[in-house]
């Protein structure tokens, strides 16, 4: 997961939260993700696309498990962006909560455990995502102290 979300995992690591979201895995790989179905938020009939993909998914005889991982990091791929957005808000502990009680099922979680989630792939496309950026941050900071030092004002660097 920290290779796939690299932003989600780290506030994570900052929230001194690995162990509750280590916690949640340990129940779904435990419960075959059956403890991540709440019939208060989702029906069971949109439930159920995700049991069967746990349960017709490749099972290679060399590591019996290797698709339930799978579609377990492709459940917390598809919440990265929740889980960013409520370490922004500082209500993590709230959004691991809910996630202990209720996995959404959608196609998005669907798509992403139906297409092999390529790890590569998608650690090259977050990279991607962080270079615009990057370079944007960079030329806004440098156009500011320019701005700053034409003008006379000291400590130009205090700006940023």
């Amino acid at each position: 997961y920290r290779d796939l979300c690299p932003a989600p995992a780290q506030a994570l690591v900052e929230h001194r939260c690995c162990s509750q979201l280590s916690g949640i895995v340990s129940s779904w790989l435990c419960t075959l993700l059956a403890s991540a179905f709440n019939p208060d938020f989702q029906s069971w009939e949109s439930f159920l696309p995700l049991v069967d993909r746990i349960m017709t998914g490749p099972s290679p005889a060399s590591d019996p498990r290797e698709h339930l991982r799978h579609v377990i990091v492709c459940a917390l791929v598809a919440q990265s962006p929740k889980i960013l957005q409520a370490a922004k808000e500082c209500q993590l502990q709230e959004c691991l909560q809910e996630l202990s009680l209720h996995l959404p099922v959608n196609s998005a979680l669907l798509s992403l455990i139906d297409e092999k989630l390529n790890v590569e792939r998608c650690i090259t496309y977050h990279r991607a995502c962080y270079v615009p950026f990057g370079m944007l941050a960079g030329f806004c900071g440098g156009a500011q102290l320019g701005a700053a030092a034409s003008l006379g004002v000291a400590g130009a660097a205090g700006i940023l």
